[in-house]
């Protein structure tokens, strides 16, 4: 049985080894970097979504305030009126 031998030289299997491991890293980096992207634009069309939400809100709080004031300008003439 041939003893297994360790030396400096290169060849097909060596080559072929290495062309491998460098061409996964480089998908595996691609992929991450393309998730990193779509997270990107998910968090941006989220944060305008709450902008959005935001002022939309504050719209129908001010419609809200502007009903309170008018049923309590209703209620004071109601009030006056009976007396």
């Amino acid at each position: 049985m041939p003893r297994p031998r360790f030396d400096f030289s290169l060849n097909l299997g060596h080559i072929l080894t290495i062309l491998s491991i460098v061409g996964s890293v480089f998908v595996a980096y691609m992929t991450v970097v393309r998730e990193v992207d779509n997270h990107e634009l998910r968090i941006t069309t989220i944060e305008k979504q709450v902008d959005t939400s935001t002022s939309f809100q504050r719209q129908v709080l001010d419609k809200l305030s502007n009903i309170r004031e008018d049923i309590a300008t209703l209620k004071e003439r109601s009030r006056n009126d009976k007396q």
